[in-house]
């Protein structure tokens, strides 16, 4: 009987602990930026922080200020002065990559297909027909 439940209890804290609320607060995505602007020769980079009607703010992650050292450094670039903006999403890259892959890998295979019909027709045969 002790068995049976030490077993109900513990599966009602297994219950219990699965229907807990998870958290609220969504994860904003985070766009990697790159501004190209009129004034300067140097490209601008950071994570895109706050877009207004007449500046574009960036946050650049890896810079801290001296004053305190917890914050971010942010640089406001004029709407204005802006001449190319390029936007990334920081996790994309890696999907970028599969796809690629496997879209070369489909293509390949297609073009080795019909190359190998076309050319050995004797080859296909007997490598797809073997009963």
């Amino acid at each position: 009987m002790k068995p049976f439940i030490v077993i109900t209890i513990f599966l009602l804290c297994i219950i219990q602990a699965s229907q807990t609320q998870p958290d609220s607060v969504e994860k904003m995505p985070m766009y990697r930026t790159w501004i190209y602007t009129y004034d300067a020769p140097r490209v601008r980079s950071g994570d895109l922080y706050c877009i207004k009607d007449s500046s574009i703010t960036v946050s650049k992650s890896n810079i801290l200020s001296m004053d305190s050292p917890e914050k971010p450094v942010y640089s406001t670039i004029n709407a204005r002065l802006i001449d190319v903006i390029k936007i990334r999403k920081k996790e994309d890259v890696g999907l970028e990559i599969l796809y690629g892959a496997i879209s070369g890998l489909v293509v390949g295979g297609i073009v080795d297909l019909v190359y190998s019909i076309k050319y050995n027709p004797g080859l296909v045969s007997k490598t797809f027909l073997r009963c």
